[in-house]
């Protein structure tokens, strides 16, 4: 369906989409069709030299990876798993070597948060010894997987020290901004979490993104809570809709929940 409509690349995310057994075969599935621009993100704890072999072969020419500290004592901590740290780092190693063979491109996904906000020059710097670009997401609990207290009690971010961080990480753009976030997204940081005001920025990631959840939910975004589902009716059917359409135009003038999530983009496209 999504082939039919014009979309022009997928992107496949959970959760962690390579719990599914049959990933490979389903993102073939979309090559096969016709998709060229075939995107996956991973925490990197399955993505060994195997099933990277099967998933570039299925398709995938773009990798997100979550590092969440610039250490195994920080990563760990956050993910609740020891060794994951060691993972996702060897995950990005093994992506960066074949990434001239098939074109590929890789970021680090870093994710801010109440305890790991003092190591953004530290994540940078690990990003550029790996050779990935690095991209910040913000912590949030306002999106459907991220509503429990256990997130809300990570969101607390001390002042002092993000602002401390961030000094250092403009600094190191400055000098050389390749691979790391844009002035102006790290600027946003702060207003994210509370801590300074904010310019009013419309969200565009709501008009250009489509998510089908794996319950089969169609929203727009991750701060959308859907109510159409595509076991029940057609994809066309449910973008066509009046409701459809009235929840996208108050998505992009921010009367939502205002999670953050890709906000890099509306800032440029803004």
């Amino acid at each position: 369906q999504l082939w039919t409509l014009g979309f022009v690349k997928l992107n496949f995310t959970g959760g962690e989409a390579l719990i599914r057994r049959d990933a490979a075969d389903v993102i073939a599935h979309a090559r096969d069709l016709g998709f060229r621009d075939l995107h996956l993100n991973t925490n990197g704890l399955l993505l060994d030299r195997r099933r990277l072999a099967e998933v570039i072969r299925a398709g995938i020419r773009s990798f997100n990876i979550s590092v969440d500290g610039s250490s195994a004592e920080r990563h760990d901590g956050i993910r609740g798993r020891s060794g994951s740290f060691e993972s996702a780092t060897e995950a990005l190693r093994l992506v960066v070597e074949q990434r001239e063979r098939y074109g590929l491109d890789v970021r680090l996904n870093f994710t801010v948060l109440a305890n790991n906000a003092g190591d953004l020059p530290e994540i940078a710097a690990l990003a550029r010894d790996l050779g990935v670009a690095l991209y910040l997401n913000l912590g949030t609990d306002q999106t459907f997987l991220f509503r429990h207290e256990q997130v809300t009690g990570l969101l607390d971010v001390d002042e002092a020290q993000l602002r401390r961080s961030l000094t250092e990480l403009e600094s190191m753009v400055r000098q050389d901004p390749n691979g790391l976030p844009s002035l102006a997204a790290l600027r946003y940081i702060p207003g994210h979490f509370g801590l300074a005001e904010t310019r009013y920025v419309p969200c565009a990631e709501s008009q250009l993104k489509l998510m089908v959840r794996s319950t089969g939910a169609v929203g727009g975004c991750w701060g959308h809570d859907a109510t159409m589902n595509v076991r029940n009716q057609s994809i066309r059917s449910i973008i066509d809709s009046s409701h459809y359409r009235d929840e996208h135009q108050r998505f992009f003038e921010k009367d939502c929940v205002s999670c953050g999530s890709n906000y890099a983009l509306n800032i440029r496209v803004a």
